[in-house]
């Protein structure tokens, strides 16, 4: 369950996390509330990365009398982005090799009045820095949607959305909400069109999910068997890195054909070699079907952006409601499922509404580049209003 999730999150601070006796309690604040303030950002992830691509607008869009940048980078790899994100902020600092006490008297050094952890308890994550308390407000966002569980960070930002008034007993955090979306994404500088519905020329439905085969359970494939069951001619893509492997290939047709679902009609395809690629296959697919209880994120955000509307069921769970989030943004609300059997319903909608679908498509990449999902300037506005 949810709280289960949010206990192993409060055992993994007390077992990893500095002890409170360790950690750094003077902070030298200057309390005019008018002054820019220092905020830093601890991040793996200052390059072509989810979490990149999803904060490097509010780093070109933010007000540099409002406040100080300072990126503190734990990365290892570095591109375009990375650029980006160097020529955006006021300082930057390469801390890979630093160890825990090294970047937190670096923080403190810097006088940072709200340092940001981007990555959570994911790979090259600094949470035991985090956990000396080297900023007197620290937060949590964007990479990691759950609690952090680590006593000393003080909030994690979500939005009305993914964090719905309610679920704060899911925290060891305060919840900060921004007004629309938890991010705004970096739009994609392929020259890629949105071609035509491909249903129109195939003559049949053909649907996908382009997401880690890890979120793939046994309840996903029931709900989505229902939906081929009910259109006996449709078709199923299923992309990602290593999903042709053995173990996958197995696992994936095993279940669907327990679900009296031939296995022809499921597809199953490796990684594209560049995102370009990747984009490009979603002209082949009629309508998204999203995961739970784990929703996708940016493959949803690149579903949309290539006209291509997702189905999703949202849970209690934030992981479960990113999906909702970026539909929500973009005024799909059709494509928001209440139960299992809506999920197939509103597939069956579609499938028996190609020219409403079609409709959709045509015009949903203008949808999104002009909702709150790629307004650099409106998010960082809000976000700024929020440190403030």
């Amino acid at each position: 369950t949810a709280l289960d999730i949010k206990e192993q999150h409060l055992l993994w601070d007390k077992q990893h996390s500095y002890p409170i006796h360790a950690r750094k309690t003077h902070h030298d604040i200057n309390l005019d509330p008018d002054r820019p303030l220092r905020i830093g950002v601890v991040s793996p992830e200052f390059f072509r990365h989810v979490v990149g691509i999803s904060i490097i607008k509010l780093l070109e869009n933010y007000n540099r009398l409002d406040f100080e940048l300072y990126c503190y980078s734990q990365g290892n790899t570095s591109d375009d982005y990375t650029e980006r994100f160097k020529q955006s902020c006021s300082s930057w600092l390469d801390v890979f090799n630093l160890s825990d006490e090294e970047l937190a008297n670096r923080i403190v050094t810097d006088r940072i009045d709200i340092l940001i952890h981007t990555a959570g308890h994911t790979a090259n994550n600094r949470l035991k820095a985090m956990s000396l308390k080297p900023a007197p407000i620290q937060i949590s966002w964007p990479g990691y949607i759950e609690t952090t569980g680590v006593s000393a960070i003080d909030y994690m930002i979500g939005d009305h959305y993914i964090t719905p008034l309610g679920c704060e007993d899911l925290y060891s955090e305060k919840i900060l909400r921004l007004p629309d979306n938890i991010v705004c994404v970096d739009t994609p500088t392929y020259d890629i069109t949105v071609g035509t519905l491909p249903a129109l020329q195939n003559g049949y439905m053909t649907f996908g999910c382009f997401n880690n085969p890890v979120k793939i359970n046994s309840e996903v494939i029931s709900v989505w068997s229902k939906a081929l069951d009910a259109l006996p001619t449709s078709k199923l893509v299923l992309k990602y890195r290593g999903i042709t492997s053995t173990t996958n290939r197995e696992r994936i047709l095993s279940e669907f054909t327990n679900n009296r679902i031939d296995p022809e009609r499921i597809e199953l395809e490796d990684y594209s070699p560049s995102l370009e690629d990747l984009y490009r296959r979603y002209n082949d697919i009629d309508i998204a079907f999203d995961c739970f209880p784990f929703s996708g994120g940016a493959t949803t955000y690149d579903a949309l952006w290539m006209g291509v509307p997702v189905i999703t069921l949202p849970g209690q769970r934030p992981s479960s409601r990113l999906s909702l989030s970026r539909i929500e943004n973009v005024g799909l609300q059709e494509f928001i499922a209440h139960d299992a059997s809506d999920f197939v319903a509103i597939a069956l909608k579609f499938a028996n509404d190609l020219n409403k679908l079609a409709c959709i498509r045509d015009g949903l990449r203008e949808r999104v580049e002009k909702s709150p999902l790629q307004d650099g300037p409106r998010f960082a506005e809000a976000f700024s209003n929020l440190m403030r």
